[in-house]
C-alpha cells in the first residue's frame, strides 16, 4: 500500500512537471510580428498560421490557468481580427492577414467562448461587445429543422466553400451545434439574457436529433432543406464533445456512444489513444491527440473505460508524443491533414485532460 502510494505521488509530480512544460510551450508559441499586429498563437511549431479555434483554445487555456495578461493579450489580438458583422475567418498568418478565408461556424463559436469564458472569470468586460458580435452572428445562422419544430440546426458556414461538393449554407453538423450551443450556455450564465438560453435548447434539440437509437450513437449532421441526416460518417469527437458540452443529461446514451467510440481506440507506442475515422486518415492506425484527450475527459466524467484503459494510460501516449513541452498533432509522420508537429490543439486538450477540465463548461 505504501509503496502505491509512492508510486502514486511519482506520477502526480511527473504530470504537474508535463503540465508546466505544456503551458510553458503554449506561452512560447505566442508571436507579435509587428508592434502593430495582433498577437496571435502559432498553431504549429512547423507552420507559420494562427486558426481561429487554436487561438480561442489557448485563451481558454491560458485564463483557466490563471496567465489572464497572457489570455487577455491573445483575445485582444483575436477582437481585433473580429469583421464588421462578427465573424472571423478561419485561419490567419501570423501578421494578422488572411490565410484562409472560409468561415465555419465552429470555429467562431469557440472563439465567442473564449471571451464569455475570460469575463466569467475576470468580470473584466472590456471584450464584452465583441462576443456580443460573436453571439448575434451565430444566431443569424440558426435554421429550423423542417422536420424537427423545437430543433434549430446552424449552418455550416454563411457561404459555400467552391472545392467542396456539398453546399454548406445547407448543411448542419453537430460538432458546431455543439460549439455554439456551449458558447450561447456560458453567456446566459454570464449575463442571464434568456435568449441566449432559448438558442442553447434549441441546439440540444438538434443534437438529440442526430442519435440513432438502433446504432447507439451520434452522426455527424445533416441537409437543412431535406432534413436528411448523414448517416454515412461516424466521428470521434461527434460521441465526446457531446458529452461534454451536455455532460450527464442523459447519461446511458452518452454511455453508449462512448461505448462505440471505443471502436477507434487503437494501441500507441507506449499507451492507448483514439484515431478519427475522417477520410482520408481513417486508413491508418494512429493516435490523434486532440481527440484521445478529448475522448478520455468524456469517458473519465462517465467513470466509464474503453478494455479497462486508464486516464493515466491515455496521458502517458500523449507524453510519448511530446516534443519541448507541445505534444504532436498525431503520433506518427504521413498522415494526411493531421501533422506531425507539436500542436496547440494538442497540447491544450492535453492540458485539459491533465487537469480534468472541461472546456465546455469552465
Amino acid at each position: 500500500m505504501r509503496k502505491q502510494g509512492l508510486i502514486g505521488l511519482v506520477w502526480a509530480m511527473s504530470s504537474l512537471a508535463f503540465a508546466t512544460d505544456e503551458l510553458s510551450w503554449l506561452k512560447g508559441q505566442i508571436r507579435q510580428h509587428s508592434k502593430d499586429a495582433p498577437t496571435l498563437v502559432q498553431s504549429y511549431a512547423d507552420a507559420s498560421a494562427s486558426y481561429t479555434y487554436d487561438q480561442a483554445l489557448a485563451a481558454i487555456t491560458f485564463t483557466s490557468a490563471g496567465e489572464i495578461e497572457t489570455a487577455k493579450k491573445l483575445l485582444a489580438g483575436l477582437a481585433r481580427l473580429q469583421d464588421s458583422e462578427g465573424s472571423w475567418a478561419f485561419a490567419y498568418s501570423l501578421d494578422g492577414s488572411l490565410r484562409e478565408g472560409r468561415k465555419p461556424l465552429g470555429a467562431m463559436a469557440w472563439a465567442t467562448l473564449a471571451f464569455v469564458r475570460y469575463q466569467q472569470q475576470t468580470k473584466d468586460a472590456r471584450f464584452q461587445a465583441t462576443w456580443h458580435k460573436g453571439l448575434e452572428f451565430l444566431e443569424a445562422m440558426l435554421v429550423p429543422l423542417p422536420d424537427n419544430p423545437m430543433a434549430r440546426g446552424i449552418r455550416f458556414a454563411p457561404s459555400d466553400a467552391p472545392n467542396t461538393n456539398w453546399d454548406e449554407t445547407q448543411t448542419a453538423a453537430l460538432e458546431h451545434a455543439v460549439d455554439a450551443m456551449a458558447a450561447f450556455n456560458a453567456a446566459h450564465k454570464l449575463d442571464g439574457n434568456p435568449r441566449w438560453k432559448t438558442h442553447a435548447e434549441a441546439l440540444k434539440h438538434f443534437v438529440l436529433h442526430l442519435w440513432d437509437e438502433d446504432r447507439k450513437h451520434f452522426w455527424s449532421g445533416l441537409n437543412l432543406v431535406t432534413g436528411k441526416i448523414n448517416r454515412s460518417e461516424f466521428y470521434l469527437d461527434n460521441q465526446s464533445w457531446t458529452l461534454l458540452a451536455l455532460e450527464k443529461s442523459d447519461e446511458q446514451k452518452f454511455k453508449a456512444a462512448m461505448r462505440a467510440a471505443c471502436a477507434l481506440q487503437v494501441r500507441g507506442e507506449k499507451g492507448i489513444g483514439f484515431k478519427e475515422r475522417r477520410s482520408p486518415a481513417s486508413k491508418a492506425d494512429f493516435v490523434w491527440s486532440e481527440g484521445t484527450a478529448g475522448a478520455a475527459l468524456a469517458l473519465e466524467a462517465l467513470a466509464q473505460d474503453c478494455d479497462h484503459a486508464s486516464t493515466k494510460d491515455y496521458l502517458s501516449q500523449l507524453e510519448t508524443m511530446t516534443e519541448a513541452g507541445g505534444v504532436r498533432y498525431a503520433d506518427r509522420p504521413g498522415i494526411e491533414d493531421f501533422s506531425y508537429s507539436p500542436s496547440v490543439a494538442g497540447t491544450a486538450w492535453t492540458w485539459f485532460l491533465r487537469r480534468r477540465l472541461n472546456p465546455f463548461k469552465t
